[in-house]
C-alpha cells in the first residue's frame, strides 16, 4: 500500500517534494525576478504611501491656515464694525456740539 499520509493529488509526500524541489531548481531565475520585482513594487507603493502622507499633511496644515484666516477676518469684520460706531458716535457728538454751541450763543470753534 503506497504512503498516502499527507498527500493531497494522491502522490506520496516525498513525491511531491521531489517535483517541487525540480521546480525551483529549473525556475529559479524566474523566481528571483519575480521576487525583486515584487520588492521594488513594495518600494514604489511605501514612496507612494509616504507622498500621500505628505499631501494629506499639507492640506491639513493648509485647512488649519484656511481656519486661521478666517478667524482673522471675522475679527477684522468685527473691528470695521466697531470703527463705524465710532465714527457714528463722533459725528453725533459733534452735532449735540455744535447745536449746544449755537443755543448758548458761545464760540465753539
Amino acid at each position: 500500500m503506497p504512503d498516502v499520509r499527507g498527500a493531497h493529488d494522491g502522490q506520496p509526500r516525498e513525491r511531491r517534494l521531489d517535483a517541487v524541489s525540480a521546480f525551483l531548481r529549473q525556475n529559479w531565475l524566474v523566481i528571483v525576478t519575480a521576487a525583486i520585482a515584487l520588492g521594488g513594487y513594495i518600494a514604489t507603493l511605501q514612496t507612494l504611501t509616504n507622498q500621500v502622507a505628505e499631501i494629506k499633511t499639507g492640506v491639513d496644515e493648509q485647512g488649519e491656515d484656511i481656519a486661521a484666516l478666517k478667524v482673522e477676518q471675522a475679527r477684522q469684520v468685527e473691528a470695521t464694525s466697531d470703527i463705524k460706531e465710532i465714527r457714528a458716535t463722533a459725528e453725533e457728538t459733534a452735532r449735540n456740539v455744535a447745536a449746544l454751541c449755537q443755543a448758548t450763543g458761545a464760540n465753539c470753534r
